[in-house]
């Protein structure tokens, strides 16, 4: 079993309820956290800018710049 699969397995067999409550909340404000950088990177990187744009063209057949500023 991979250390991937080995986490990912220990956090399923987790239960919510077991756990101290500050616990919980720090897990709930690093998802949050997550989210937030996600979503900030999303809207400011200009390499994310450039891989949506090729996608978008790529759905429509149009011709696509993926290396272009």
């Amino acid at each position: 079993m991979s250390p991937t699969e080995a986490l990912a397995r220990y956090a399923l067999s987790l239960d919510a309820a077991e756990l101290a409550p500050p616990t919980v909340e720090h897990a709930k404000q690093a998802v949050l956290d997550l989210i937030g950088i996600a979503a900030r990177a999303r809207a400011e990187s200009d390499t994310t800018k450039i891989v949506h744009r090729a996608v978008r063209e790529l759905d429509t057949g149009g011709t696509s710049a993926a290396g272009a500023h």
